[in-house]
């Protein structure tokens, strides 16, 4: 074995002087991340409250033009298949143009496309409201919203009536039909 050598002063200026560049390089680092955290943290943050904000007025949108579209079908006279003879709408008052216009406004700010806009002013109708534009929209909303991919669009709408299977909404309804 060979005889170890001992420390010059040239060997511990190097080790010192390492030491030092390994300190710099730690405390630069410390001062980009915190400039990070200063700076860049905020605007980030604030994006990502917008697109939450975003978000959240898109469900609202859609789940104010559904409750539109339902309110507009439970004030309309609609027949066909899924509909019985004796079926009348249950509510009085449709939603005014007011309400349909500013539904369908909002679909066209926060949606991601106009499609969405599109089914609902379809759905609406100048003259008449569909069962089937309903469910277009519906499977619309989901596909917008991330909910589900899948095209349900040719399902059949049932309407929900709030007394039984026979349409009658209420009892005097039903007393007419028995006599």
């Amino acid at each position: 074995m060979g005889k170890q050598k001992h420390p010059t002063s040239s060997s511990d200026s190097k080790t010192k002087s390492g030491r030092l560049v390994g300190l710099i390089s730690a405390v630069i680092v410390g001062l980009i991340v915190l400039a990070g955290q200063i700076f860049i943290d905020p605007i980030v943050a604030r994006r990502v409250r917008i697109q939450e904000s975003i978000t959240e007025k898109r469900y609202e949108a859609c789940e104010k033009a559904i409750e539109l579209l339902q309110r507009r079908l439970a004030s309309a006279t609609i027949t066909g298949k899924p509909v019985p003879e004796s079926y009348t709408p249950p509510e009085k008052i449709p939603p005014t143009q007011l309400e349909m216009n500013a539904a369908y406004i909002q679909l066209l700010i926060y949606n991601k496309s106009q499609t969405l806009a599109d089914e609902f002013f379809a759905a609406t109708g100048p003259k008449k409201i569909e069962l089937n534009n309903i469910v277009k929209f519906v499977s619309t909303v989901r596909k917008e919203l991330g909910v589900d991919d899948k095209d349900i669009s040719n399902l059949q709408y049932r309407i929900l009536f709030p007394e039984g299977e026979d349409g009658l909404q209420d009892k005097e309804a039903k007393d007419k039909q028995q006599e």
